[in-house]
């Protein structure tokens, strides 16, 4: 044992050396994910093409379609007033509160727009998304921090992340905000704490004279012990705070879309992380994008092409790039033209390697807004390929919805109840448990917008039809009860159209028509 470290401390510090040691070892496989999504060929490729007079210009399909996906996902979490509803068991006048504290948050409050924007892409990206989400007492809200993969280090020996037991944390503070966070800090010596410390290059060679305003690695190591978690806080080696209680649980989520797959005999994996969305696509995109350029060097020599002459032939490499009308030489038959690739099979492989990459990733490009040559011309085919997009977005939402969305705005709304002051909570019994159920208005199982609003039509429209129906059969009360279930699907239509206040216009409507005799008569008309 280190002198003046417990035995709690011991095996604090292994499991911090532990995840980290976890993250390294499939840190290369994020770089890999990193470079396909950015289509980057590399330094050296890029040099010795340039050199060579070749193309090098990187075609960033990937990237497109992730953007694609992300606007589209966002689209159909944020396209309604309500990102989820909320019931509590028991209590409508609660389920309301806590119904509009969810929309505060999903709107200014807390910018969910902005925050789920990066957390979607890293999803997409690296197979994991990572963040943090905590209450402040001093902002009287929830805290939503998005985390890079690098700074949350997870249990490497868990079945899956809802499966770990320790997570570890790393992020920096400058000195002077470090010693008013933790009372210990005060008496300690941090100067040296900022090279020996600092995963990060650029802050091991700070100025000395930032003095306090200089930033060293801080490390919270969370871990579950009989059911609880606990947080200690350490620079360096030296804590700062051990196995401090958490009374909300662990604020790190980890959220995946598509399960990792792991071999049957590949005992090493870290299971923790999910696979990434784009990992298929980038071997596709690689050579796509060595197609495309090899097809702009043969454009270029059609363009401009080269000739083979003897030394005697009178030909000068000036006279090839004048503009001359004559051009004198000593001999015809001692000039070559070289001839020029001929591309018509290289455009052949690149539209099969484009549709590699559509199937691939279950995005073909009339879901992406993209029109080809083999876009269908008859309703049935584009109605099948726009399905067959929403399929993939819709399995992606419902994974997140499973794996990260149903367990933020709980968490949102579990601190938010339980801190918040204000007064929506008056004569509630904060200390009581509730029970909640949050429904997220999005992935299968939820319609999408469009899907909604051609249902409301379709019901609209059969209750028009019921309603004469009863009409003309003089059953006026019936016709009634249908007005009024009408009535309320007309709302539902008008909010999701983005019509603002539409129970108060109705209102007005109906004070208007109140100063009058209403009766209906026949043809389902107000008279």
């Amino acid at each position: 044992m280190s002198a003046g470290l417990n035995k709690n401390q011991e095996q604090i510090l292994s499991l911090k050396s532990v995840a980290i040691n976890g993250y390294d070892k499939v840190v290369s496989q994020f770089l890999e994910l990193e470079k396909g999504y950015m289509a980057f060929l590399g330094e050296d490729v890029i040099k010795s093409l340039r050199r060579r007079g070749k193309s090098y210009i990187p075609t960033q399909i990937i990237r497109a379609k992730v953007r694609k996906i992300e606007r589209d996902i966002m689209k159909t979490y944020f396209a309604t007033d309500e990102l989820g509803t909320v019931e509590i068991d028991g209590d409508e006048k609660l389920s309301a509160v806590m119904q509009k504290k969810l929309g505060e948050y999903a709107s200014a409050k807390a910018s969910l727009y902005t925050i789920m924007r990066p957390l979607i892409r890293d999803a997409l990206v690296y197979g994991t998304t990572v963040l943090k989400v905590y209450w402040s007492e001093a902002k009287n809200k929830v805290i939503i921090q998005p985390r890079s993969l690098s700074e949350i280090c997870i249990d490497p020996y868990a079945r899956n992340h809802f499966d770990a037991k320790f997570m570890v944390d790393r992020f920096f503070m400058t000195i002077a905000d470090v010693r008013a966070s933790f009372k210990k800090a005060k008496k300690m010596d941090l100067s040296n704490a900022i090279s020996s410390t600092s995963s990060n290059n650029i802050l091991k060679n700070q100025e000395q004279t930032l003095s306090e305003y200089q930033r060293i690695e801080v490390t919270e190591v969370y871990r579950l012990v009989d059911g609880k978690w606990f947080v200690s806080t350490i620079v360096g080696n030296e804590f700062l705070r051990t196995d401090v209680e958490l009374k909300d649980g662990n604020p790190i989520m980890f959220g995946v879309i598509f399960p990792q797959f792991v071999g049957l005999k590949e005992y090493q994996a870290i299971r923790s992380y999910g696979d990434s969305y784009i990992a298929p696509m980038i071997p596709v995109q690689t050579q796509y994008i060595v197609s495309r350029n090899q097809q702009f060097d043969a454009i270029d020599l059609q363009l401009n092409p080269r000739f083979l002459a003897t030394r005697n032939s009178g030909l000068r490499d000036d006279d090839l790039g004048s503009n001359k009308k004559k051009i004198q030489v000593n001999s015809l038959d001692s000039i070559k033209e070289l001839p020029a690739p001929n591309i018509n099979q290289s455009i052949f492989d690149t539209n099969k390697l484009d549709e590699e990459l559509q199937e691939v990733g279950g995005l073909p490009k009339f879901a992406q807004g993209i029109a080809t040559s083999s876009t269908p011309n008859s309703a049935t085919g584009t109605s099948l390929l726009s399905e067959n997009g929403n399929t993939t977005v819709d399995d992606i939402i419902t994974s997140l919805n499973e794996n990260l969305i149903q367990a933020l705005l709980t968490r949102i709304l579990k601190l938010t109840y339980k801190y918040e002051v204000s007064t929506d909570f008056a004569g509630c019994d904060r200390a009581k448990e509730i029970v909640k159920n949050v429904r997220i208005n999005a992935g299968i199982g939820a319609m999408t917008r469009e899907t909604r609003l051609s249902n409301l039509d379709n019901a609209i429209l059969s209750l028009s039809n019921t309603i004469k129906l009863f009409l003309d059969g003089g059953m006026q009360q019936k016709a009634v009860e249908y007005i009024v279930v009408l009535d309320e699907l007309t709302k539902e239509k008008a909010k999701m159209l983005g019509v603002k206040n539409i129970e108060e216009k109705m209102k007005n409507a109906i004070n208007v028509l109140g100063q009058q005799p209403i009766s209906i008569n026949a043809t389902g008309g107000v008279i």
